[in-house]
């Protein structure tokens, strides 16, 4: 019997819609590292979403999953040798897979599964007590002077809107607003000035009534020119 593969980060969203006896399923429940990858994306889509998008705290998540991996696996050790051999086994676990050294799990997930996968026609908006609403985010649009319009459907009961930019591996670049409309201008001044030309980041929408979060759409992915 051939060996089964472990599971790409951009592929595990369609993986966990399998059936619970599908063999990558069986796969994914058995191997610690495709049960870990499929927890951290489990939380990350469950996550309720702060103004800051809540990458502390997402940090601090995968951290914890990784060194409670990490510590199952090592064989008793002196609190000495316990951090270095730690180390030492997370980069061989990391090794065959550079897009969790990147940050493990997440952005490629969010980016780059729903973009690839999903699409983006009816992005599903997260409320706090876990319902799912249509929410349209449009496509980006591109201006003249290489500023990018970012637009949305309005959201029934909000009045303000606050637009969060992030990075390749979700590193907060940008917050926008809030603002009274339904759109917004991402001008590259607004941005690192290091950012390289065509890089791929990632935005998305929270939804505001009277300053507090009543909604959050899905993310999506924009290039700068």
């Amino acid at each position: 019997m051939m060996e089964m593969k472990c599971v790409d980060v951009e592929h595990i969203g369609n993986v966990l819609e399998y059936p619970e006896d599908h063999p990558v399923r069986r796969h994914v429940a058995d191997c610690p590292r495709c049960r870990t990858l499929a927890e951290n994306f489990r939380a990350f889509m469950r996550a309720e979403t702060t103004a800051d998008a809540g990458l502390d705290r997402a940090r601090v998540e995968l951290d914890g999953a990784i060194a409670r991996l990490a510590g199952r696996a090592l064989p008793a050790a002196s609190p000495a040798e316990r951090g270095v051999k730690r180390m030492s086994w997370v980069r061989g676990l990391l090794r065959p897979m550079p897009a969790l050294a990147a940050v493990a799990v997440v952005v490629a997930v969010a980016a780059v599964v729903l973009t690839r996968d999903r699409g983006f026609e009816t992005p599903v908006l997260r409320t706090q007590d876990g319902a799912g609403t249509a929410w349209l985010l449009h496509e980006p649009a591109l201006r003249r002077d290489g500023a990018i319009v970012l637009s949305w459907e309005a959201v029934a009961g909000a009045d303000a809107y606050q637009v969060g930019v992030f990075g390749v591996v979700l590193e907060s670049l940008a917050t926008l607003g809030p603002v009274l409309e339904t759109s917004v201008v991402l001008d590259r001044s607004a941005l690192p000035a290091d950012l390289p030309d065509n890089a791929d980041l990632t935005w998305r929408v929270i939804a505001l009534r009277a300053g507090a979060q009543v909604a959050v759409s899905e993310p999506r992915s924009v290039r700068m020119p």
